[in-house]
C-alpha cells in the first residue's frame, strides 16, 4: 500500500489497514489515535503492532442501527440533555442487536490472523481501542470517553470489543461530553484499533510540557510498576518527575506510594488484569532510572519535534526497550 497516494478510496482497503503501512495524512477515515501511531511508526518509535478497522465498518453497522425510532428521537432532542440521555440509553440497547456486517468480520478475522502468525506473542491477546475522528485531535482529546478492551484473545471476541467501542459513542458520558464541546454526535465516526497487549515491567504518562506550572521548557513523567492502567484509572499514587528540557536534566524526584500494581491475568474472561499488592522493596524504590528517565526524555523530545506540539503520551518498558502506546496533543496548555 503506497502512504504517499491521497487518493482515500484508490489506497484505503474498505476492511482493515495495518498501522505499519497505513497513510498518515487521513485522520477522517482512521481517527486521531490511530494516525498519531502511525505518523509515530513512520519516523522510527517503536509502538505496539496492530491493524485498524476505518470508519467504513462503524458507518455500514450503525447506519442499520439508526433505523431505530429512538435515533431520530435523539437527533431531535440534542439541547434537551435529560430526555437526551434517556433516548441514549434506549438507542444503546437496540443499537447492541445490530450485527457487525460481514464484510467487517471478515476483514477483522483477516488482520487478526495476520497479526497472530506475524507475532508470536504470549497468551495475552490484544488491546482493542478506539480512534474516533474527534479523538487526540489539537481542539478535543475525548480522552476516557470511549471504552478499551483489554487482553481480548481471539475472533469472536474482537469482533464483539469492536461492536461495544463503537457503540460506547453512544454513551451518556460521550455524548455529554461531545454535546459540551458543542459537537454533533451524527458528524462523528469511530475507527478501532487492534494492537498486541506489551505487557510492561514498568508503564506511565509522559507530558512533554510541564502543565501543572504551564512551562514548555520542562517535561513530566509519571511512573509505576506493571500496567499503565493504574495510573490512568488513578488507583494509583506513581512517582513523579520532573526535567528541564535543555540542557537535559532531572529537576526533580517524588517517590509515589505505588501501593498497587496492574498485572496480566490470563486465566480469567472478559477481565484479564489483576491489581496487586506492590512489595515493600518496590514501593520504596523508583520505577525508572536516572539513565531510563534521560532516555524516555529524548523519546518525548523526539515525538514533540515531529507532532510539532506538546504531547500527552502514553508508554511503557519492557525487555529494554520503551513502546509508546498513544500520543495527543496537550489540549490543557
Amino acid at each position: 500500500m503506497n502512504s504517499h497516494s491521497h487518493n482515500p478510496t484508490q489506497n484505503v482497503s474498505h476492511e482493515v489497514s495495518f498501522l505499519h503501512q497505513m497513510p498518515t495524512d487521513q485522520p477522517t477515515l482512521f481517527g486521531g489515535k490511530a494516525t498519531n501511531l502511525a505518523r509515530l511508526y513512520q519516523v522510527g518509535i517503536l509502538i505496539p503492532r496492530g491493524f485498524v478497522i476505518p470508519i467504513f465498518g462503524f458507518t455500514s453497522f450503525i447506519t442499520q442501527c439508526k433505523k431505530h425510532e429512538s435515533y431520530g428521537k435523539m437527533r431531535k432532542h440534542q439541547d434537551d440533555v435529560e430526555t437526551l440521555l434517556q433516548l441514549v440509553d434506549t438507542f444503546h440497547k437496540s443499537a447492541s442487536q445490530c450485527e457487525v456486517p460481514q464484510t467487517v468480520r471478515n476483514g477483522i478475522i483477516k488482520g487478526f490472523n495476520k497479526l497472530e502468525t506475524e507475532f508470536k506473542g504470549d497468551s495475552t491477546g490484544y488491546a482493542v481501542r478506539s480512534s474516533a475522528t474527534a479523538e487526540d485531535t489539537e481542539q478535543f482529546s475525548f480522552a476516557g470517553q470511549a471504552d478499551s478492551f483489554l487482553c481480548v484473545r481471539d475472533p469472536p471476541r474482537v469482533i464483539e470489543a469492536v461492536k461495544q467501542t463503537w457503540l460506547s459513542l453512544y454513551s451518556p458520558r460521550a455524548i455529554l461530553y461531545l454535546n459540551s464541546k458543542g459537537l454533533d454526535f451524527d458528524k462523528i465516526h469511530m475507527s478501532v484499533i487492534i494492537q498486541e497487549m506489551i505487557l510492561g515491567d514498568v508503564s506511565g504518562v509522559m507530558f512533554t510540557a510541564n502543565v501543572v506550572n504551564q512551562n514548555p521548557n520542562e517535561l513530566i513523567i509519571d511512573s509505576t510498576w506493571g500496567l499503565g492502567e493504574s495510573i490512568v484509572s488513578g488507583k494509583v499514587k506513581p512517582d513523579s518527575f520532573v526535567l528541564q528540557k535543555t540542557p537535559l536534566e532531572i529537576l526533580q524526584r517524588r517517590l509515589g506510594e505505588k501501593a498497587l500494581y496492574s498485572v496480566p491475568y490470563p486465566l480469567t474472561k472478559p477481565e484479564c488484569t489483576i491489581f496487586k499488592e506492590t512489595p515493600t522493596k518496590k514501593r520504596e524504590a523508583f520505577s525508572l532510572t536516572n539513565d531510563k528517565l534521560h532516555e524516555l526524555a529524548k523519546i518525548g523530545l523526539q515525538i514533540e519535534r515531529k507532532m510539532g506540539s506538546p504531547q500527552d503520551i502514553e508508554w511503557t518498558y519492557k525487555n529494554g526497550k520503551f513502546t509508546i502506546l498513544q500520543t495527543r496533543p496537550i489540549t490543557t496548555l
